[in-house]
Order: structure tokens, then sequence, then C-alpha cells
């Protein structure tokens, strides 16, 4: 599938950042890449978002945020569409704004981690912040860019400190968040060199025993090692069924899986659908 790159100078960099509301998926582009930033939040509605071999369930209140040369693009989700409202902006003011947290790990982790970064906030979380980012789009609309600038950083490092510093999702899951190194392998397992050959790397990642890596993903994600593997192979085929011709028997050995009706079973319980179906959303 032919990916589309759109340069930075579509943006009016003058202006620090740009804003886009979208209604539906049929109004977003198909897959694409970019120089540039953005973060989006789901508004209304549903949504496939299929991003670098990966895809996400959207549904309101999804926060994701887009680096550059992130390859991704919008697919229904069932019978549901969705909503969104986004914020682009040029490297410099990620540059200008990622400064105040420059010895923060977390900061590495939003920039180089192979998935973009997606958050599910509460409903309160998501009236503020969709009022916040509405703000930011009055502003750009009254075309003081100097006030824009100014009010977009502060906007910028909030939302950073506040879901990705302050660790957003741990704090409202009431759950302590994983040890560094399980992080680590977490952020490793993503990859298809590691989800494809299975538990034996994950293991090998973690440098611990079989037992003491199910003890510790059982105690901060409510996961087995091996519900975390399947959970990156599923994806994996999902995003192989939206952008290949291939079948379904050839996408499952791809992602992994060495049992076709395990894979139709696992596979309708996380999508709520066959494979065959799901290529048809």
């Amino acid at each position: 599938m032919k990916v589309i790159k759109y340069k930075e100078d579509l943006l009016d960099v003058e202006a620090e950042a740009n804003y886009l509301h979208q209604k539906s998926v049929s109004e977003t582009a198909p897959l694409h890449t970019h120089e540039f930033y953005e973060i989006f939040l789901v508004i209304n509605g549903r949504a496939v978002h299929i991003v670098n071999n990966y895809v996400q369930k959207l549904q309101r209140g999804s926060l994701v945020w887009i680096r550059p040369s992130d390859i991704h693009c919008y697919d229904f989700y069932k019978t549901y569409d969705f909503e969104f409202i986004n914020l682009s902006f040029p490297r410099k003011s990620f540059k200008a704004v990622r400064v105040y947290f420059e010895n923060h790990e977390t900061i590495n982790e939003i920039t180089n981690s192979s998935i973009s970064p997606l958050l599910n906030i509460s409903e309160y979380d998501t009236r503020e912040l969709e009022n916040k980012i509405n703000h930011i789009a009055m502003l750009i609309k009254g075309g003081d860019k100097n006030i824009v600038k100014y009010c977009f950083k502060t906007f910028l490092v909030d939302l950073i400190y506040k879901y990705y510093i302050n660790d957003y999702n741990s704090i409202n899951k009431e759950q302590k968040a994983p040890p560094d190194w399980l992080e680590k392998v977490l952020l490793n397992m993503q990859h298809y060199d590691n989800f494809s050959v299975g538990l034996e790397r994950m293991i090998e990642l973690s440098n611990c025993s079989q037992e003491h890596l199910t003890r510790e993903c059982k105690k901060y994600l409510g996961l087995t090692p091996t519900q975390i593997i399947n959970d990156n192979r599923l994806n994996y085929a999902a995003y192989l069924l939206k952008t290949s011709d291939k079948s379904v028997i050839n996408i499952y050995q791809d992602a992994g899986f060495n049992n076709l009706s395990h894979f139709y079973h696992l596979f309708k319980k996380a999508f709520n659908c066959s494979p065959k179906e799901f290529i048809k959303i």
C-alpha cells in the first residue's frame, strides 16, 4: 500500500500549532506519514487506528501522540464511526517544550517507542482536554500568533506532565507502574522480531525465570506473558488484514500463531468479529 508523506511546510509554522476537527473516518487521510507532530483526542464514537504495523482500538477519551515518521491511518470499527480533534505542530515546538523534561525517561518513551503512545483518559479529563484544545483552536482562528505560541507551549507542557510524566494510567487504575526492566521488556516485545518468536524471547529479554516473569506481569498488568505476546500478535494480524492482500492462513502464521482455530478464537474475543469480517469492516 502506498504511503503518502506530508512535509512540515504544509503547516503554518509561524502559528506554532494547527487545528483540525474531523467527524468521520471517511474524512481522514489514507495511510500516511509526516514530518511534524500531532496529538488527537477522540470525542465521539469508535474507530481503528492503524499505526506502525499495529492496530489500536479507539473510543471517546482516546488520546494519541503521533510522532514524525509514524505511518498511520484510520479505519471503521464494525458499524461505528468516530469524531476527533487534532493539534499538529512543527518539530521546533516540541523541541522547545521537551527541554523541561529532558532528564525524564518518559520523553524518550514518547519519542522512541515503536507504537504511538495511546491513553484512554477519564470522562472528566476528556471534557477538560476537549475544552483546552478548542480554546487553542479559537486562538488560532483569532490570528494572534504570539498568543498562540505562548498558550500552546503552556498547554503542551501541562499535557506532557499530566498524562505522561505523572503516569496518568497508573494513578487512575490505582495500580503501581511496572518496574523499569519490565517496561523495557514490554516495549521490546512490541517489535515483530520479538513477539513472533514468543515466550522464549520474552524470558530471554527479561533475564529472569519464567515463573518470576509471570508473577511480575500478573502483578503489574493483570496479564500473563502469553496474553501479552498474543495481544501483540493479534494487533499485527489485524494490521495485515487491513493493509495487505495476504490470506488469513498466511497472516496468522506471519503473526506467530501455529493453530488456526486458536487464532480465530482469540481474534474474535479481541475484536468482536472474525478475521474475514474484520477485513470488510
